[in-house]
C-alpha cells in the first residue's frame, strides 16, 4: 500500500511552458499550526520515491516529534506526472540539456502562485534529495521570495568548479525501460544489481508511480507494456553540463544566512567523494546547523534507507533554531 496522496496540478502557461504536478499527504493527527513539507526528488525519481520516508517521519511526528499538518511533493518538470503533461513540450530542446534551474522555478512558481497563493499562509520546510535540493536552493533566489522555517538537503548534488566528472548520462541512455507491465518491471529490477539493494517500498514506488501505459510520446508505435514517464533521454539529459549544480554551492553561502539549513549524507561516498560533502558543508565559511549521515547508505539514501532518513530528519527538525538571526530578520 502506498501512502495516501492527492494529485495536483498547477498549470502556469503561458508564461512558462511546463505544467507542474505535485501530491498532498496530510498525516493521521494533522495540526492546524503545523508545518507543510516541501519534498523534490533527485534525477531520475519522483516525488512518490519519498512515501516511505514521509510514511515514517508522520509516525515519528505522532510519537511526539514535530508537529506536520501536511506535505507536498513536486515533480520535475521532465519526471514523474509532471513529465506526462509536459511530453509535447519537452521536445522543443529539452532532450538534448535539461537545466536544473528549471526544477528551481517550478517549485517557486507552485509555491507562489498555486491555488492564489495557499503556501503564502503555510509554515514551509523544504526536504530535497540531490537534484532537488538544488531546485530548493534555486528556487530561493527568484521573486517574491520563499519563506522557509528551514531546510533539510539529503546528498545535495552540488558541485564546485572541476569535479566531480560522473558519467551517468551513459547509463540511463542505455537502459532497459519498456516492461510487459509494471509487476513484470518490479519483479525484473528487484534481481538487478543495482536495485537490489533498494527498500522493496521505495522499489515498488518506482513501478507503480514512475511508470504509464504505452504508447508514449517518445514510443508511438508500442502499443502494449509499460516504460518510464522520465523518457531516458530527458534523464540523460538532466546529467548534461548545466550551470544549476555549480550555482547552487556557490549561492549555498548565503543560503545559511538566509534560513536554518540541515545537511544529511549517506555514510559511504559513492557518487560523490568526501570532499565535495566538505564543499556544501563549508560553502561561504559554513553556517549549517546540523550535519548528519545515514550509516549503510551512499548517494540514494531516499531509495536505500528510508526508515533511517526519516529518522534523521525527525532530529533535524527538533532542533532548536530560535538563535538563527537571518539575513531578512537583520533587515528589520
Amino acid at each position: 500500500m502506498s501512502l495516501p496522496g492527492e494529485l495536483h496540478v498547477y498549470d502556469p502557461r503561458p508564461e512558462y511552458p511546463f505544467q507542474i504536478a505535485a501530491k498532498k499527504y496530510i498525516p493521521k493527527r494533522s495540526t492546524e499550526d503545523g508545518y507543510t513539507l516541501i519534498l523534490s526528488h533527485g534525477t531520475g525519481y519522483h516525488k512518490e520515491q519519498w512515501e516511505p520516508a514521509l510514511e515514517r517521519l508522520f509516525e515519528l511526528a505522532e510519537e511526539g516529534g514535530f508537529p506536520i499538518r501536511e506535505a507536498w511533493g513536486i515533480d520535475c518538470p521532465n519526471h514523474g506526472d509532471s513529465a506526462v503533461l509536459n511530453a509535447k513540450v519537452l521536445q522543443w530542446g529539452y532532450s538534448k540539456l535539461f537545466d536544473w534551474h528549471e526544477y528551481g522555478r517550478s517549485i517557486h512558481l507552485f509555491l507562489t502562485g498555486y491555488q492564489n497563493g495557499y503556501f503564502s499562509h503555510r509554515k514551509l520546510i523544504g526536504i530535497a534529495h540531490s537534484m532537488g535540493a538544488v531546485g530548493m536552493t534555486l528556487s530561493t533566489t527568484y521573486f517574491p521570495k520563499v519563506k522557509f522555517d528551514r531546510l533539510v538537503f539529503c546528498e545535495p548534488m552540488m558541485f564546485p568548479p572541476g569535479g566531480p566528472k560522473l558519467d551517468l548520462a551513459t547509463g540511463a541512455e542505455k537502459r532497459r525501460d519498456i516492461w510487459p507491465s509494471k509487476q513484470e518491471a518490479f519483479d525484473w529490477l528487484s534481481n538487478r544489481s543495482a536495485f537490489k539493494i533498494w527498500d522493496k517500498r521505495v522499489l515498488k514506488r518506482f513501478c507503480e508511480d514512475g511508470m504509464t501505459d504505452l504508447p508514449t510520446v517518445n514510443y508511438p508505435d508500442q502499443t502494449e507494456g509499460v516504460t518510464l514517464k522520465c523518457f531516458k533521454v530527458h534523464e540523460a539529459a538532466s546529467y548534461g553540463p548545466e550551470p544549476g549544480k555549480f550555482r547552487a554551492l556557490e549561492y549555498m553561502g548565503t543560503l545559511y544566512k538566509r534560513f536554518p539549513v540541515h545537511l544529511i549524507f549517506g555514510g559511504i561516498n559513492d557518487y560523490l567523494p568526501r570532499e565535495v560533502n566538505d564543499a556544501v558543508i563549508n560553502a561561504g565559511g559554513g553556517g549549517a546547523l546540523s550535519v548528519q549521515r545515514v550509516d549503510g547508505s551512499g548517494h540514494l539514501v531516499v531509495q536505500r534507507k528510508p526508515t533511517e532518513l526519516a529518522a534523521c530528519i525527525s532530529n533535524a527538525l527538533q532542533i532548536d533554531i530560535s538563535s538563527h538571526q537571518s539575513v531578512e530578520k537583520s533587515k528589520l
